[in-house]
C-alpha cells in the first residue's frame, strides 16, 4: 500500500477532526461545570441545606476538572500525533491509524519517554487553560457557601 501526498493530507484531516472533538468537549465540559454549579448553588438558596449542597458541588467540579484534564490530555497527545504524520515518521502499520498506542510507544522509543496515562491527565489538570477555571470557581463556591452559612 502506497501512502502518497493525498493520504498524507487525508491523515492528517483525521486527525485534525480528533484534536477539535476535544477542544469542543472541553469547551462543553466548562459550560456543564458552570451550569450545575450554579443550579446547586440555587437549590441551596431555595432549601434550607445549604451545607448538604456546599460538599455537593465540589462533587461535579471535580469530576469535570479531571474530565477536562483528561480531553486535554487526548487533545496534546492527537497533536503530537499529528506532528509525527507531519514530519513523515509513520511506518506501514501506522498509515491512517488513530489508534494513539501504536503512536505513545513509538514516541517513547524515539524520545526515550515513558508515557503515564494518569500523569499525563493530572499535567493536564494543573495547566494554564484549565487550573485557573476550576480553582477561580471552586473559590467562588466556597465564598458564596461561607457566607450563605
Amino acid at each position: 500500500m502506497s501512502y502518497d501526498k493525498d493520504d498524507k493530507r487525508t491523515h492528517l484531516e483525521l486527525i485534525q477532526n480528533v484534536v477539535t472533538r476535544m477542544a469542543s468537549n472541553s469547551f462543553a465540559i466548562k459550560g456543564w461545570t458552570i451550569t450545575l454549579v450554579a443550579a446547586l448553588m440555587a437549590l441551596s438558596a431555595a432549601s434550607g441545606t445549604a451545607k448538604l449542597f456546599f460538599f455537593i458541588a465540589y462533587v461535579p467540579l471535580l469530576a469535570f476538572w479531571i474530565l477536562d484534564g483528561y480531553f486535554l490530555s487526548l487533545e496534546k497527545i492527537y497533536r503530537k500525533i499529528y506532528d509525527y504524520v507531519a514530519k513523515d515518521k509513520i511506518t506501514n502499520e501506522e498509515y491512517f491509524s488513530l489508534n494513539m498506542t501504536l503512536y505513545i510507544s513509538r514516541y517513547n522509543q524515539i524520545e526515550n519517554n515513558k508515557y503515564s496515562g494518569f500523569k499525563h491527565v493530572v499535567d493536564a489538570c494543573i495547566t494554564k487553560t484549565i487550573f485557573p477555571f476550576y480553582i477561580g470557581l471552586t473559590v467562588l463556591v466556597s465564598v458564596v457557601f461561607t457566607l450563605a452559612l
